[in-house]
């Protein structure tokens, strides 16, 4: 099986404030989406702060949240003011009734087939490839890890970041942007506040330090930062993006019939 590599934008922190000296030996795990790529190709607002006690980057943990998350506004360069194209296509007729299918349950906005429910198991990103490759669920082998646009297809009740709102990144365009950081915590419409489908089952809660936390992994690597990975908070309903060697988080891989 071929190596693949994904690593992308926003943030995914499982670290509370009180823990972040333990945390910082993991080494440049999160950043917050920026505002835009500077000569060299990097998110230089995406970077992480450096600590200048051990030279190593770390998080930004001024907010003293749990999950780190993205200041209001449009990404620079965004003149759209608001729908961003993507390579999911939804129905823009009323909602449907969500159906079983072979392993999971089907959205009908974009007749992907979900795996439900997902894997909560912390998983590091290569790892959460891998079992999406290798799983076998409802007879079907075809199963994989969602790119970013497939996986924010899933988003409900965040208007910014669903499928068309004024986020903007996408598989075929998977800049960072300071639109993408997502609601109110536990605010959504499902079980639990999850910013997903009530038809969906599943967690969306932080789980602590060195477990699966909020975010779900996507396939789809981040164009300037080296080693980072795109995923969804569903807590918040934000894209975020973490380290692929030292975050855990969950999989809900995707086939489609």
């Amino acid at each position: 099986m071929p190596t693949r590599r994904f690593w992308t934008a926003a943030v995914f922190v499982i670290c509370a404030s009180s823990v972040v000296a333990a945390c910082s030996e993991r080494a440049a795990n999160v950043y917050v989406g920026g505002a835009g790529l500077d000569a060299a190709g990097v998110d230089s607002d995406a970077l992480p702060a450096a600590d200048t006690t051990t030279g190593e980057d770390i998080a930004d943990t001024t907010s003293g949240e749990d999950m780190a998350t993205l200041d209001g506004g449009q990404a620079e360069g965004d003149t759209s003011g608001g729908d961003a194209a993507g390579d999911v296509e939804l129905d823009a007729s009323p909602p449907a009734p969500w159906a079983t299918c072979p392993g999971g349950k089907r959205d009908p906005s974009t007749q992907l087939c979900w795996q439900d429910p997902p894997q909560h198991a912390p998983l590091l990103w290569p790892a959460a490839a891998t079992y999406c490759e290798a799983l076998t669920a409802g007879a079907k082998e075809d199963w994989r890890l969602p790119d970013i646009s497939e996986l924010r297809s899933l988003i409900r009740g965040c208007a910014d970041t669903e499928t068309g709102g004024k986020c903007p990144t996408t598989a075929q365009n998977p800049k960072a942007s300071s639109a993408c950081g997502g609601c109110a915590a536990m605010g959504g419409p499902a079980d639990g506040g999850c910013y997903w489908s009530p038809s969906l089952s599943g967690s969306c809660a932080s789980s602590g330090v060195g477990t699966a936390g909020p975010s779900f992994w996507s396939a789809t690597v981040h164009p300037g930062l080296t080693g980072f990975s795109y995923a969804v908070d569903f807590s918040k309903g934000g894209l975020v993006g973490a380290n692929v060697d030292s975050i855990h988080g969950n999989a809900r891989c995707v086939r489609t019939d």
